[in-house]
């Protein structure tokens, strides 16, 4: 540990900032931008969601595909059929498609039981969504343990999180910037920068 520095992983920010374009969604849309495994909880995410989606003009995009044998697939496929106009199933959508649909959208949540790091999650942070996020793994270092971003794993706690979001666009539009200006710290720039930094701190013993 002694002779370890944390760097950051850098996002492909070239990729993404050229799949940036002025479009938005019609509808305020919460992007699920997790794989259907069992670790990302994609049931629970299906549940609060037949709960808010009554209740708000929202849409929710799915950018993975959930067969029906997959964790998750049954409860996903459910939602859809319930909600056919508020939900939106990428199916795996092309990378640009889905770089696209994340500068269009405004929410990502996550129902993760665990995180390592959470990829998906920077690169809405980066695409200027406001996300709601479980207070578990890596979470609360990648937002700084924002308050109003982190919730209690549960579906009562993430349903309220969303809610507020939903009910003030002003405010989840400023937890937006701020998390923006968070995953700015994974830019390769910045982590080609602290990497120089300790290769000099070890080779010269200092800047």
């Amino acid at each position: 540990d002694a002779h370890a520095a944390v760097v950051g992983l850098p996002l492909a920010v070239d990729r993404i900032d050229a799949c940036r374009t002025g479009r938005r969604f019609p509808r305020t849309t919460v992007v699920f931008n997790h794989a259907p495994v069992s670790s990302k909880n994609p049931d629970l995410f299906a549940r609060v969601m037949t709960r808010v989606l009554p209740h708000h003009d929202v849409a929710v995009l799915i950018t993975r595909d959930f067969a029906p044998w997959q964790p998750g697939g049954e409860a996903i496929g459910a939602l859809a059929a319930r909600f056919p106009e508020q939900v939106l199933l990428g199916r795996d959508m092309p990378l640009d498609e889905y770089y696209e649909a994340l500068w269009a959208a405004d929410l990502q949540v996550s129902t993760a039981t665990h995180e390592s790091l959470g990829v998906s999650t920077l690169e809405a942070m980066y695409t200027g969504n406001c996300c709601v996020l479980p207070r578990v793994g890596s979470y609360p270092e990648i937002c700084d343990g924002h308050p109003d971003v982190l919730y209690e794993p549960g579906e009562g706690p993430l349903e309220e999180r969303l809610r507020w979001f939903l009910e003030h666009p002003e405010h989840r539009r400023a937890v937006a910037s701020e998390l923006q200006r968070m995953a700015a710290r994974f830019h390769p720039r910045a982590v080609v920068e602290k990497i120089a930094a300790e290769v000099r701190d070890v080779t010269f013993g200092g800047p």
